[in-house]
């Protein structure tokens, strides 16, 4: 049996875009098997930790995804709308969310036929890589079915069962709290989790060490250029 990588992610974090195309590039090269694990947000799961948080975190974040994006020659964009609606002054959150439930639970929705991963990898590039209202229209529909994806039966999942979709996702955020940690992106692999996109060199050298890639990986790894899917 394969060993498996498991990859927890959000919608609203830049660092799940940021990570994703590296992480389809590391399940390519090992042949580990993927289990995709979206959640929601921290601002969402705990509406209180930004507000209570240094004032200097989101511009910190913000500066740092913008700076990745750079060095990595990742196309990237804030997302306008922020799929969540906060305050990014004070870190509140607003009590009306006409966005990221629906995103999350298209993902979610997606998770059951296997295309978890591919939902996500389309709709954060879509979120992420500039695309000017990308709430309005058919643009999610038609992101979606770039990648062969149904959008109309995935909307229909989430208007017939979002009670279930949030127990699944609870599931995940449960299962992501067992393995060591609450944010985004982790992954976890042979026994081992790791934080941030920016401990994915690290989760390489790991799997190296593991028998999972082949020595050298990690330097092969790094000069493959990132695809663009946006």
């Amino acid at each position: 049996m394969p060993q498996t990588l498991t990859f927890f992610v959000t919608l609203r974090s830049p660092y799940s875009y940021l990570a994703a195309e590296r992480i389809a590039q590391i399940v390519a090269k090992s042949g580990v098997q993927l289990d995709f694990r979206p959640v929601y947000p921290l601002a969402i799961r705990n509406p209180e930790f930004f507000s209570k948080a240094n004032p200097a975190l989101l511009s910190y974040l913000r500066r740092d995804a913008e700076r990745v994006a750079v060095m990595n020659e990742i196309r990237f964009s804030w997302p306008n709308p922020d799929p969540v609606v906060q305050d990014l002054d004070t870190g509140e959150i607003a009590d009306h969310q006409p966005y990221i439930y629906r995103l999350t639970r298209l993902c979610a929705a997606a998770c059951r036929s296997g295309e978890g991963f591919e939902c996500h990898r389309r709709l954060s590039a879509l979120l992420f890589s500039g695309t000017p209202g990308w709430h309005t229209g058919d643009q999610l529909a038609a992101a979606m079915s770039h990648a062969g994806l149904d959008y109309s039966m995935l909307d229909q999942m989430v208007r017939d069962d979002p009670h279930q979709l949030d127990a699944e996702l609870g599931q995940n955020a449960e299962l992501q709290k067992s393995l060591g940690h609450w944010g985004t992106p982790m992954v976890h692999v042979a026994g081992e989790t790791f934080f941030g996109q920016d401990r994915l060199d690290m989760c390489v050298w790991h799997m190296i060490r593991q028998g999972l890639l082949p020595a050298g990986a990690d330097r092969a790894l790094q000069k493959e250029p990132d695809s663009d899917i946006s």
